[in-house]
């Protein structure tokens, strides 16, 4: 069953822009393998945030709306938290207005 998500992920700010460019492409190349669509992409950037996470008081926010197959939920919160890069992440099922 294929479902609305949204995911947020918070990019470790210490990384240059193409290196930012790239962890993005391979996002979308995971996302893709794990038969992910994604419907809506929005980067806000370099912000600051509310709390220090994992040391940093910035960091690079990305966001996605995508629909994936509910049973490949769980394989892509793992590949985002073994990933280097990320610094904090969340994937919420999105609400019906």
């Amino acid at each position: 069953m294929t479902r609305a998500y949204e995911i947020a992920v918070v990019i470790d700010p210490q990384l240059s822009d193409p290196e930012i460019e790239r962890f993005l492409h391979t996002l979308r190349q995971l996302l893709a393998k794990q038969d992910v669509t994604i419907e809506e992409e929005d980067l806000w950037g370099r912000r600051p945030t509310a709390y220090e996470l994992q040391g940093h008081q910035e960091g690079y926010y990305a966001f996605f709306k995508v629909s994936m197959p509910t049973d490949k939920v769980a394989a892509v919160e793992q590949s985002l938290k073994l990933n280097e890069s990320v610094i904090r992440h969340l994937v919420v099922l999105e609400e019906k207005e």
